[in-house]
């Protein structure tokens, strides 16, 4: 069978429709895809993944990245959208556990040790009323009178306090 001019340009206008209709059905069912991925994250949407690729590149729509925070489950108590907490925490005196420090009456006025003598005392327990083997390194501000003060101890530096993570790009979709 031959071809002439006429038989070639329409075998050729009909691959062109063909390709052009192949094309189109292409974009429509990319289109397709994005409108059902945009129905699967609406607005409001957080995905975290381990890829630093923006959202909007394939699944479209705006996304900002949330950055340098933890997630917490809403409640009444932390309704949606609250901010809150602190990467590291000093902690205040009145959130110290609530503890005692023992010490005895080591010097009486009439002894003439200094007020800040260093000593080496045994520890009496109050709670079972005995002396246990063990001392302790004491630095001790003597008052004959009421026994001695302990030194203060701590810097007041904060202290980290995050718990264990995996650090992952988070992004949340606002339109």
């Amino acid at each position: 069978m031959m071809l002439d001019a006429a038989d070639i340009q329409s075998y050729a206008t009909a691959a062109a429709q063909s390709a052009s209709a192949a094309s189109a059905s292409a974009a429509r069912a990319q289109a397709i895809a994005m409108e059902g991925a945009r129905a699967c994250f609406p607005v409001g949407t957080i995905l975290m993944t381990t890829e630093d690729v923006n959202p909007s590149t394939y699944i479209g729509g705006t996304w900002v990245a949330l950055n340098d925070v933890f997630l917490l489950a809403a409640s009444e108590t932390h309704p949606a959208g609250e901010t809150g907490g602190a990467e590291t925490v000093a902690l205040l005196t009145t959130q110290l556990p609530a503890h005692r420090h023992y010490t005895i009456n080591m010097a009486k006025a009439e002894s003439g040790i200094s007020p800040d003598y260093q000593h080496t005392v045994a520890r009496y327990d109050r709670e079972v009323s005995s002396w246990p083997d063990t001392h302790y390194q004491l630095n001790a501000t003597i008052n004959p009178a009421n026994g001695g003060l302990t030194s203060s101890t701590g810097s007041g530096e904060a202290h980290d306090n995050m718990p264990p993570y995996l650090s992952v790009y988070t992004w949340k979709r606002t339109a």
